[in-house]
């Protein structure tokens, strides 16, 4: 008696910890955050919210644009952010002075306290006590016979991370100091690593810009507001001062430049506009890195209603996870595979621990990501969802015809690989307004229409998952120009608009090249559905650096 009265104790608290039985599904509790779970209740008025969605798609257009010039250094606002109404590099005059005097500052505006930060700032230490916390520290050094580049990084890395009181903080500074004062150049040098060609007299060492976390406020067709970081040989330049000096014949030349200029120098032009398709912020983010060795780009776009949220932590996560990892610099498409595969497990927990799960609820919401790693003639991708990464390649004959290339594939249920895996782990494919989403079995969520995403709690128990494609490419002399962007931007173009429209443009015409493929995607979409939606265009020149 006592032994069949347990046994019908345990089946019964094996069925109070199931949750979706009745859908064809069974989800542990235990799989989700005990707060989450808690949120589960609200899922049925969800769908009958998403009901009326699904019978009927209503637009609203929106005819009134803001046209207003905004300032680069926008002093109204306190932050940085990027103008649709710069000229690009080669027609913008640059402003000179001859100064035989000290550097000076040129161009100042006050630094604020990052608000869409996560971590928890506190107030800014002085500006003398700053500068010194970017002293560079004495570093390991590495002898050659006896340790191996790879033994020394790692001793080097572990002897400045013993020194950090928080290793898992997103704090961009923070990381910037971490890769500064590693300072891997005899490291990368023993390896063979060959220097980035940088544009001759380019004055930094490091540029780093990554997008501000969006709000409402963004206006359909402007960009989103960027942080801006950079580095020169012993002045450095931060988001509270840009100043430059460099000496010919004994005097110091100065120059105004502007976040926009460092990047077209170096062959990257971004373009990251709001749509009027859907109410609410701007979802997709993006981070571009240069240093002496290497380009990393990083591009996220949410979905779901706290989509926005998570792209933005999932980018820094990643950039901050990829150069803290010895394999960034050794071994690149391992550093991608490794970081990518257990993103998500990461950012579960850093919500976790910073109690952020009423602003940043993973179980209906995510981000699909699109990593790059440029080294020498080598690129190094790794994908999660359905950004779109493309080469264009620009034949010297014209009897050969200029090709297009897809590098990453998109993960989508459309592909009969990743809807036979979704089917199998209980959850199905519908197709609404042609297009297939991903639901549980039987119920109105989560209507996902990736298969492969960052976040999704709820979809990843039902055959969603994060593995990333890594993809190492080989760049050739047909190269011309790399293209990362959110779906968005390709889905009423052909491939024989994108290489029309791009051929014949130059490294010094980055900026007007990337600006006309936002045009052209914009003014496809209005013309097929009188509206046009957020759009986020990474481009990157492959092609040779003049030699002035």
């Amino acid at each position: 008696m006592g032994t069949s009265a347990s046994v019908q104790q345990t089946q019964g608290t094996q069925n109070q910890n199931k949750i979706f039985l009745d859908e064809g599904v069974g989800i542990e509790a235990s799989q989700l955050s005990r707060r989450w779970t808690s949120k589960l209740s609200v899922l049925r008025n969800f769908e009958t919210r998403q009901m009326s969605e699904y019978s009927q798609t209503i637009f609203r257009p929106q005819t009134h644009i803001m046209k207003s010039d905004s300032p680069i250094y926008s002093e109204e606002d306190e932050e940085i952010s990027q103008s649709p109404s710069q000229r690009s590099l080669e027609d913008q005059p640059i402003k000179r002075e001859i100064n035989p005097i000290n550097y000076k500052k040129i161009t100042t505006f006050q630094s604020v306290s990052d608000d869409s930060d996560i971590e928890e700032r506190q107030v800014q230490e002085q500006k003398k006590s700053r500068m010194k916390r970017y002293s560079p520290k004495a570093s390991i050094s590495c002898d050659s016979d006896n340790d191996s580049p790879t033994s020394c990084l790692k001793d080097r890395m572990q002897n400045l991370l013993n020194d950090m009181s928080d290793r898992d903080s997103l704090d961009s500074q923070q990381d910037l100091v971490f890769a500064e004062q590693l300072d891997v150049d005899d490291i990368m040098q023993q390896m063979g690593q060959v220097r980035q060609k940088l544009p001759p007299r380019f004055p930094l060492k490091r540029l780093y810009m990554r997008s501000r976390q969006g709000s409402d406020k963004v206006p359909p067709g402007q960009d989103k507001k960027v942080k801006f970081d950079a580095k020169q040989e012993e002045v450095f330049l931060m988001d509270d001062e840009v100043q430059q000096g460099q000496f010919q014949g004994g005097q110091e030349e100065e120059r105004v430049y502007q976040p926009e200029d460092f990047l077209n120098q170096l062959g990257i032009s971004v373009v990251c506009k709001k749509g009027n398709r859907k109410d609410g912020p701007h979802q997709s983010d993006y981070m571009i890195y240069s240093d002496l060795y290497s380009k990393v780009f990083i591009l996220t776009d949410g979905h779901g209603e706290f989509g926005m949220q998570i792209s933005y932590i999932t980018y820094r996560l990643v950039f901050h996870n990829l150069i803290h990892s010895p394999l960034f610099f050794t071994k690149p498409d391992k550093c991608i595979q490794q970081v990518l595969s257990k993103v998500q497990e990461k950012l579960v927990k850093y919500i976790e621990k910073k109690k952020l799960d009423d602003t940043h609820n993973l179980l209906l919401s995510g981000c699909v990501i699109t990593v790059a790693i440029q080294r020498d003639q080598k690129i190094y991708f790794g994908q999660i969802g359905d950004n779109k990464v493309f080469v264009l390649k620009e034949m010297k004959s014209k009897k050969q015809e200029n090709i297009l290339t897809e590098l990453c594939p998109i993960h989508t249920p459309e592909e009969e690989e990743e809807k036979a895996r979704v089917f199998n782990s209980g959850g199905e494919v519908r197709r609404i307004n042609n297009e297939e989403l991903i639901f549980v079995r039987g119920r109105l969520f989560p209507s996902l229409h990736v298969s492969r995403s960052i976040g999704d709690v709820i979809a990843h128990v039902i055959g969603v998952i994060n593995e990333p494609f890594i993809k190492i490419y080989d760049v050739t002399v047909f190269d011309t120009f790399l293209i990362i962007t959110n779906n968005s931007v390709f889905w009423h173009l052909t491939e024989d608009e994108i290489i029309n429209l791009l051929v014949g443009f130059s490294l010094k015409q980055i900026k007007k090249a990337c600006d006309s493929l936002y045009k052209q995607a914009k003014s496809s979409w209005i013309i097929n559905e009188q509206i046009f939606d957020d759009m986020t265009i990474i481009m990157v020149w492959l092609g040779p650096n003049p030699e002035k």
